[in-house]
């Protein structure tokens, strides 16, 4: 056994984890985070999908010992996150769930969708969500519950809390005062989805995909 610490949801979190032992299973068994479900067990399905280090990976093929000190986030994590809570109406509106077993899976995937991609097409969120399986729905609801995020973010001004307004763009858009871009000198990244301007070189660092709506 070894005692490992993660960035759990936010804050530190010590448990011993077996050599072998999965992400999901760490993270069910030791800190009671049963929202992360496990399917298949091969990284095919997405259903034990989660955040790591600011992007989705699948915890059931990846080891608890290799994420010592790594920021891990599960859906109990994003309880408080503005992007996740108008997912979470979409989905309901557009009819997006039936069982619920490939939700949470789903919902982080489809949050990194709206944060990276803020002009995807049909075709580049059903590609997207390729690696999320779901038994229940045809996809249709989820593919429209994420177009009408994208949509509602296009047409409405958006705002980081505590940022400041993007020296990028119009005053409309606002920047993170917290993540520096990758360009060269001081200047400070527009994060805001709804801003057209140019970003830094991709890919961004994980700590911008971390800091967005923060």
């Amino acid at each position: 056994m070894t005692r490992i610490t993660l960035h759990l949801n936010g804050r530190p979190a010590a448990a011993d984890a077996d050599d072998r032992c999965s992400l999901a299973d760490h993270l069910r068994e030791h800190h009671g985070l049963t929202g992360t479900h496990l399917g298949c067990e091969h990284g095919v399905c997405g259903a034990c999908t989660v955040e790591l280090d600011g992007a989705p990976a699948r915890s059931c093929i990846t080891y608890a010992v290799a994420c010592e000190g790594r920021a891990v986030r599960t859906i109990e994590g994003f309880a408080d996150d503005e992007v996740m809570a108008r997912l979470r109406e979409a989905f309901s509106a557009e009819h997006a769930l039936q069982c619920g077993y490939c939700t949470p899976g789903m919902l982080v995937t489809a949050r990194d969708i709206v944060r990276r991609l803020p002009q995807a097409d049909e075709a580049r969120i059903r590609l997207e969500l390729s690696g999320n399986l779901c038994r229940c729905t045809g996809y249709r609801g989820i593919v429209r519950a994420i177009q009408r995020v994208l949509a509602e973010q296009r047409t409405a001004p958006h705002r980081h809390r505590g940022g400041r307004r993007c020296s990028l763009n119009s005053a409309s858009t606002w920047r993170c005062r917290r993540t520096r871009c990758g360009r060269p000198s001081t200047t400070w990244a527009c994060w805001s989805t709804a801003c057209p301007a140019p970003r830094s070189p991709a890919p961004w660092p994980t700590a911008a995909r971390r800091c967005a709506w923060r």
